[in-house]
């Protein structure tokens, strides 16, 4: 979210001379903005939506279209979840027999989906006074107020059903160059399979394998925003 509150004024005065005339233009403004941004990750997983959220869950709420604020309405979550069904059935979305070891690979999807919101207003009043003697004298006046606010939601949503016996090689990594290395986990792949934490480059969740699947597609998804940026 960026706002910003803007006022500025502009005032003008003559004197008029033999000949000529002087004028004398002042200005001023106060200028004023605030910026927030939030960041934070949600995991689920389908069983617990099923079993576990009431069915009145969402009676009095917004669960329509939001013309002002669409992140706060319906944003199509139903159409990614079928599109990732109908990929991971009929399309081979996993690869294989998604089993490590043959090749296959987990299904997983992200979307990534940018709402923008812009609301302005700005007032521009202003008094222009006629000259009807030669002393200096102001001869108008002006004001502007200005007020705008941008708000910028965006979501990455990622959906992963994960096989049993999945290595996360991110945090395998990090373990191996770790001081706890030296412990006594007979089994750093196992240690590392039952973190419930995910911490990657632009996102950190966790949960079930699937969900840390998900948060993994999900980084993965926005990683490459930073990759850009740096080369620019």
């Amino acid at each position: 979210m960026t706002e910003d509150n803007n006022l500025s004024t502009d005032v003008n005065f003559l004197k008029p001379l033999t000949n000529s005339q002087y004028t004398l233009g002042l200005h001023g403004s106060a200028n004023r903005a605030r910026v927030n941004q939030r960041t934070f990750t949600a995991t689920d997983t389908f069983s617990g939506l099923l079993t576990k959220v009431p069915e009145a869950y969402c009676v009095g709420k917004v669960v329509g279209p939001n013309y002002i604020y669409p992140i706060a309405g319906h944003i199509g979550i139903d159409a990614v979840i079928e599109d990732f069904i109908n990929l991971t059935l009929f399309a081979n979305l996993a690869g294989g027999d998604a089993k490590p070891g043959v090749g296959g690979s987990p299904p997983t999807m992200a979307d990534k989906l940018t709402f923008t919101t812009t609301v302005s207003a700005s007032a521009v009043p202003g008094v222009t006074f006629t000259p009807v003697t030669d002393a200096f004298q102001l001869t108008s006046a002006t004001g502007t107020g200005l007020a705008d606010r941008t708000d910028v939601h965006q979501v990455t949503v990622g959906v992963a059903i994960a096989p049993t016996g999945v290595v996360e090689l991110d945090p395998l990594r990090s373990y191996l160059f770790s001081s706890s290395r030296g412990g006594a986990a007979a089994d750093p792949t196992d240690h590392i399979t039952r973190s419930p934490l995910i911490v990657g480059r632009r996102v950190i969740g966790g949960g079930s394998p699937s969900e840390r699947l998900a948060v993994l597609a999900a980084d993965q998804a926005k990683s490459p925003e930073v990759e850009v940026r740096r080369l620019r």
